[in-house]
């Protein structure tokens, strides 16, 4: 017999009063009978976890049915962690995250699922490294990203190549370009980044774009940083915000994958 909750009905990342990644809610009828609140992870993030067991009481609350967080992990080490029950007090109470990572992956071959969902083909081919199929769908993705955002795109790509390893990374790295696509350390992306924004120019719209995917940069350096739990004053927030310089951005976001304050970043 199939479990009622086997398949989702509603997926969710519209979420105002909170800051979960998704929500994903099986329905049996008109009733909800399973909730799952998805959270991604890099890297260790205690504020983040803090706030793990105020997603499930939230959601538990509202639709009185069975509700887990799962943790979508990029290494195993986060994993590891992630997956530590979370105590709540002295008497017992509990919350057991579900950690997931790309040893637990699923092999995603269907490029259009991982267009989808980039994350989790990333993760998969990190985690079936050897997979064609699954190199081929998770360069899908990342195409996809670079359409939607380049600023994203060069993201994700330098999230793979610090994972893949040796002939791996050599493969991820000539599939993406023969299929059209960027590598973000090497000229042949910033060449597809010209290409693109000439033919803006060829459309009359180049100087809106520019300014749009500055400002689109900005927002999400600081989504990052904020994801890192990096604390920030309100200044270096606007000075964040008020730089024009695609070229900074793009230089403070490398330093935010891996800095530990925001004066690792900002620092000339």
């Amino acid at each position: 017999m199939t479990p009622i909750w086997r398949y989702p009905t509603t997926i969710s990342t519209n979420l105002p009063d909170w800051h979960a990644d998704k929500l994903i809610l099986f329905r049996h009828g008109n009733r909800v009978s399973y909730a799952v609140v998805v959270e991604t992870q890099l890297g260790r993030e205690n504020s983040e976890r803090r706030r793990w067991p105020q997603y499930q009481t939230i959601v538990h609350g509202r639709h009185g049915c069975p509700t887990i967080v799962m943790v979508v992990c990029a290494d195993d080490a986060t994993t590891r962690w992630a997956g530590t029950p979370i105590e709540l007090d002295n008497h017992g109470s509990v919350i057991r995250p579900v950690a997931v990572g790309p040893r637990q992956m699923p092999r995603v071959t269907d490029p259009d699922r991982a267009r989808d969902l980039p994350l989790l083909a990333a993760l998969s081919l990190i985690g079936h490294p050897g997979d064609p199929q699954v190199r081929t769908a998770a360069v899908a993705a990342a195409l996809a990203l670079f359409e939607d955002s380049p600023i994203k795109a060069r993201a994700h790509h330098d999230f793979m190549v610090k994972r893949l390893k040796g002939r791996e990374r050599e493969l991820w790295e000539n599939q993406v370009l023969t299929t059209g696509g960027y590598r973000y350390e090497s000229k042949v992306f910033r060449d597809l980044e010209a290409r693109s924004l000439a033919k803006g120019r060829e459309e009359g719209r180049a100087e809106g774009l520019a300014e749009g995917e500055v400002k689109a940069g900005a927002k999400y350096l600081l989504r990052v940083l904020d994801r890192r739990a990096i604390p920030m004053t309100d200044d270096q927030r606007s000075r964040i915000m008020a730089c024009t310089d695609p070229a900074i951005l793009d230089r403070w976001l490398d330093r935010a994958l891996d800095a530990t304050t925001i004066d690792d970043v900002l620092t000339d």
